[in-house]
């Protein structure tokens, strides 16, 4: 059986700031430094575009997603959008006054982006993403090029992949994937047996198989206590709604970690949901997560402004909140 599956896995990190972030350009060349920076776990598979700032297009805006299945000799190129910048220590797109040195996203070569549809009918070898242009041609199994942008230029998919018409995409060919994940039509499956697991009533009501997204494998993911698995609606439920795993004990009820009390909390500190979070005195619309249950790295968040409203951080109720009203939109 050939199945074709995106690899889409690699850009996830990117997203974290809620930002659109956008592949662009051909696979760039890696020199030897850059591969070992790619390995390095602080760089988390990312590099700035900035240091292929030649013929390759990248700017301060762009960033290059490390080629892990090419032993990081190669990359792609990536564009930050929304007028945001590569900010390599959170390894996201980020808002521009949070990246030094500066960078103006008006200097950046930033593709275009149209919503105009994509015309009907399409030749046997045209497609586009979501039903919008541009258009892309399929030349060959590994090469394409791009209608509207590129009519004269041709794209090679990386190494092992090959345009797919159906997705309109380079996907990575596999022969044979794993089970569960074999199944289509969900990323989330009772746990199979393995060799030394004992696929026993406790393993498959309190946890489940959360398949990759590439669905080379899958990730053990226990329920939260008292939930258990219910494989037909594939979502942890209540045990009532689960028969076969009636009685079975997977664990005491959670809840949120408790907070620390208040006078054991840090200047400029609260905390809500056991969570704690780092407030600035002299701009309260700016916040910080600290380190705690959940805190993956540290970076300033900006609270939003709503209906015209700029909120500010409540050092009270440790969330942000309309300055005047108090009240959480």
């Amino acid at each position: 059986m050939r199945v074709t599956i995106v690899l889409i896995s690699g850009y996830l990190a990117a997203y974290t700031s809620g930002y659109l972030i956008e592949r662009s350009g051909p696979a760039v060349v890696l020199t030897s430094a850059q591969q070992l920076r790619c390995a390095q776990p602080e760089n988390q598979g990312y590099l700035p575009g900035i240091e292929f700032n030649d013929d390759r297009g990248g700017d301060c805006c762009s960033f290059v997603v490390c080629d892990s299945a090419n032993l990081n000799k190669t990359g792609f190129l990536g564009k930050c959008m929304g007028g945001t910048v590569w900010n390599q220590i959170v390894i996201s797109c980020d808002d521009p006054k949070q990246v030094k040195p500066k960078c103006e996203p008006t200097t950046c070569n930033i593709p275009v982006r149209t919503t105009e549809d994509c015309p009907s009918p399409l030749g046997g070898e045209q497609c586009c993403v979501g039903g919008r242009q541009p258009i892309y041609t399929r030349l060959s199994e590994t090469r394409y090029r791009i209608d509207s942008i590129s009519p004269n230029k041709f794209n090679e998919c990386p190494p092992n992949e090959v345009f797919d018409i159906d997705s309109c995409c380079c996907e990575r060919v596999y022969e044979d994937l794993p089970a569960p994940c074999n199944d289509l039509s969900s990323f989330y499956h009772t746990l199979p047996d393995e060799p030394g697991q004992p696929n026993d009533a406790m393993r498959t009501c309190c946890s489940f198989a959360s398949c990759f997204l590439n669905r080379t494998g899958y990730a053990l993911t226990p329920c939260m206590p008292p939930s258990v698995w219910n494989d037909r609606v594939k979502s942890c439920d209540n045990v009532f709604n689960v028969p076969e795993c009636m009685g079975i004990f997977c664990g005491d009820e959670t809840t949120d970690p408790p907070c620390p009390d208040e006078n054991d909390l840090p200047p400029d500190t609260c905390c809500i949901a056991g969570q704690t979070y780092m407030y600035f005195s002299a701009d309260l619309t700016m916040y910080m997560r600290t380190d705690g249950p959940g805190a993956t790295f540290m970076t300033i968040q900006c609270c939003p402004e709503v209906d015209g409203v700029q909120l500010e951080f409540d050092r009270q109720q440790c969330i942000c909140t309309d300055p005047v009203t108090d009240a959480i939109p």
